[in-house]
């Protein structure tokens, strides 16, 4: 007998098939742009929009893709809060001396933990990204890190969203993003030490 949440299962799979195929048709512009967009209002969903990538691209390209988009968009919300509200914000944040502890904390922030810090996917994107651009942060260090950290971020959100349901039995996922961060730690002290940054 069919129930009504056997419709709704069917359902659903056609409304996210038809977004996939929809994307497809719309070229990876798109893709890249959403992703880009949730890195800048981060309301959105990122691992829904990193799996649509990965589903309508494949795994390589959309991760690619993705991987981009959202380096692409904290670097623009870095650079955003750079030019045109670090010092209003910084002026604001300097008359409070619980902040003016905290943004002397992320002034000083090594590169190691700058990378885990864009590397670990439920902190708050949007202040990691507005933190750096009101910093003294240098813009190069924050690209670096990016480049690195959010390859952890993109690969969690698109196991998860491609596997979500052996994900949530497997923990394997989570020894791999465990080991990864510490891959992107140690990748993070190399890059450091060669391109002397800190």
């Amino acid at each position: 007998m069919i129930t009504d949440g056997d419709y709704m299962l069917v359902f659903l799979e056609f409304i996210i098939i038809f977004i996939i195929e929809s994307l497809k048709g719309l070229g990876p512009l798109l893709g890249f742009i959403i992703v880009v967009l949730e890195s800048i209002v981060p309301i959105l969903p990122l691992s829904l929009f990193i799996t649509l990538n990965m589903y309508a691209y494949g795994s390589v390209f959309g991760f690619v893709l993705s991987w981009l988009g959202t380096t692409v968009g904290c670097m623009l919300t870095f650079l955003i809060f750079r030019k045109w509200f670090s010092k209003y914000l910084y002026q604001k944040i300097k008359k409070q001396p619980r902040f003016n502890k905290i943004m002397t904390l992320i002034n000083n922030v090594e590169f190691s933990q700058l990378v885990i810090l864009n590397a670990i996917p439920f902190l708050p994107v949007l202040l990691i990204n507005v933190g750096a651009g009101v910093s003294k942060i240098a813009a190069r260090k924050f690209l670096l890190s990016l480049l690195i950290g959010k390859v952890v971020i993109v690969y969690f959100w698109g196991y998860i969203g491609m596997n979500i349901v052996d994900s949530i039995k497997n923990p394997i996922i989570t020894i791999e993003v465990i080991l990864m961060l510490i891959v992107v730690y140690f990748l993070s002290k190399l890059v450091s030490r060669k391109l002397r940054i800190e």
